[in-house]
């Protein structure tokens, strides 16, 4: 499990070719995204904004901006990275992976997963969405998200501790979390064992089905909306920095309520 995916800004990612007449759609697109992210008039709500921001990210991350000029990259640049949006979303993801990574010096994966969710959980509701929909949940090069919902990342967490939490008890993971092949191959007469380490070794590790598999082979519970931390989780979240004083969308979290839309 990799808490680390956060999505960077980064435009024409994807690095495929667009043709003149699909490229000045997009650009017309562009400037007309760009003027709602950067509207702080109030003209523009908070939600549009988000919106707006959101397909930005998905036109720069999909390559659907290669080839624009640089002053078109810079109004990119403008409303993704430089806008309060953009520079909040930025220290959101920063502060969420710096908990998942002191989670994993005080107690490897299992900790990581904890301390992420946590933190999360710590935020104000206007920030937990914007990291969730901003970062956590952001599209990929194909225009895909891994979760369905912020319950679906809830469930999907919980499963991953689970699998790591099962893998570290069996004797298969060493102290430094990686698979020992030995300690497996003894174990794999187990066909509980088995069953399990095919899943850890899944790359599509954030589907509903994985999941789904992971819950009904390890008699996993229902995520509860807080997780109960250890001592060491608490210090974690404790001492990391607290929520970013920038402006965030205003609109109200509600748990499982931020439904993936394609941007």
């Amino acid at each position: 499990m990799d808490v680390s995916s956060t999505a960077p800004l980064q435009a024409g990612a994807a690095r495929t070719a667009v043709d003149g007449s699909a490229l000045a759609i997009n650009l017309d697109r562009l400037h007309g995204l760009a003027s709602m992210v950067l509207d702080t008039s109030g003209k523009a709500s908070d939600g549009v904004r988000l919106q707006a921001y959101k397909a930005l990210h998905a036109m720069g991350v999909t390559g659907q901006l290669h080839g624009m000029s640089q002053s078109d990259a810079k109004l990119f640049h403008q409303a993704t990275g430089a806008s309060d949006i953009g520079q909040t979303s930025a220290e959101l993801q920063r502060s969420y992976l710096s908990a998942a990574k002191a989670g994993a010096q005080a107690g490897g994966a299992a900790l990581a997963i904890n301390a992420a969710v946590a933190h999360f959980d710590t935020l104000p509701a206007g920030h937990q969405n914007l990291l969730f929909q901003t970062g956590i949940n952001a599209v990929d090069r194909t225009g895909a998200k891994p979760f369905e919902d912020v319950q679906a990342w809830r469930d999907n967490m919980a499963a991953q501790h689970q699998m790591v939490s099962y893998m570290q008890q069996s004797g298969a993971v060493g102290a430094n979390g990686a698979l020992d092949r030995n300690a497996a191959a003894i174990k794999t007469g187990d066909p509980k064992f088995a069953a399990a380490l095919d899943l850890s070794l899944d790359r599509n590790n954030t589907s509903a089905d994985w999941t789904a598999k992971v819950t009904q082979l390890l008699g996993g519970r229902a995520p509860a909306d807080k997780v109960e931390l250890s001592d060491a989780a608490k210090a974690i979240v404790a001492n990391l920095p607290s929520s970013p004083s920038s402006s965030a969308p205003s609109e109200p979290y509600r748990q499982g309520s931020v439904v993936s839309t394609s941007a």
